[in-house]
């Protein structure tokens, strides 16, 4: 078993602590979820780390992402080269081949790119493979899921960053995107999408969450929706069943996104280190081993779950890496 997580937000957090911990397993506090232990003991093939910036607080923007790509290739040198940044698919092949783990950097909030593509070309020739263009506010690119009520469309800018990403083959990631925004996206792109991190809102009601229309229009442009373990994300207060959110809200985000997206459209994007815990029975990653386990006593074939556990979004990567 290996897994594709395709979104942390471990170098966000490693900026507020000492990076040399990450090799040592120091245990998991409640914002502490990704170190290399639990790396290796969840058999987590590919991570998908997040160069997140919030929306217009704290760090300037470029600074903070270029401090986070800087941190990447640092855990790279602490760890031996047990995990490694991947910049293209041979990289990635052998790291695999070798049983290690690869780092693929993805920003998180199009605000790093402030109004220039050459910052966004910039941090392409850097090794960024993916971007995420807004987080929950507005940005120069679109409108967030926090400014739905607006009704906004992509700006004249954003829409000359979706061509550019495009033609540069860097994945789109449609999460955290109002949903105004998100159909005028959906006209004008050409290459599959993803939504790194976000679930079924038939499942859970909350405005990070897909409706039915998003996800099957996700499925049909070739992409993948990565179930998100963030609590609020899978289960709406008050919702049916006793207690908190657990694996078992997990499985049925799977299992919802499936029967409308398809087995070549779902995968995993924990938020782990962005979330304040996980869900219970899923906390970090060395619970992928069991999820793996109620998945295949919920009815995945074998084929179908190595699809959501790491090939589909390895297919859609595939083509960013080049």
């Amino acid at each position: 078993m290996r897994v594709w997580d395709c979104h942390s937000d471990l170098l966000a957090r490693l900026l507020e602590e000492s990076p040399e911990g990450f090799t040592g397993g120091r245990g998991a506090g409640p914002w502490r979820h990704y170190d290399l232990p639990r790396i290796e003991r969840g058999g987590v093939g590919v991570l998908v780390c997040a160069l997140f910036t919030r929306d217009l607080r704290g760090e300037h923007p470029v600074v903070r992402t270029l401090r986070m790509i800087d941190l990447a290739h640092r855990l790279e040198e602490l760890s031996g080269g047990r995990v490694a940044v991947v910049h293209e698919a041979a990289a990635l092949e052998r790291l695999l081949a070798a049983g290690r783990t690869a780092l693929v950097l993805s920003i998180e909030n199009g605000l790093a790119c402030l109004e220039h593509l050459e910052l966004l070309r910039t941090y392409h020739r850097l090794g960024v493979r993916a971007m995420g263009l807004v987080w929950n506010g507005r940005n120069a690119i679109a409108d967030g899921c926090g400014e739905a009520a607006a009704g906004g469309r992509l700006t004249s800018f954003g829409r000359a960053v979706v061509r550019e990403m495009e033609r540069l083959r860097m994945v789109i990631d449609v999460s955290h995107l109002s949903e105004s925004c998100f159909w005028d996206l959906m006209e004008l792109v050409r290459r599959p999408v993803i939504a790194s991190h976000s679930n079924a809102r038939a499942l859970c009601e909350h405005p990070r969450n897909l409706t039915d229309e998003q996800i099957r229009a996700i499925a049909k442009s070739g992409g993948v929706i990565g179930v998100n373990f963030y609590p609020e994300f899978l289960r709406a207060p008050g919702g049916a069943g006793p207690g908190r959110a657990s694996m078992d809200d997990v499985v049925a985000h799977v299992l919802a996104l499936l029967e409308r997206a398809g087995e070549d459209h779902v995968g995993i994007g924990t938020d782990f280190d962005g979330i304040p815990s996980g869900p219970e029975g899923a906390e970090d990653p060395g619970c992928f081993p069991l999820l793996c386990e109620r998945l295949r006593a919920a009815g995945l074939s074998g084929a179908v779950l190595d699809k959501v556990l790491f090939g589909n979004f390895y297919r859609v990567f595939a083509g960013a890496l080049g």
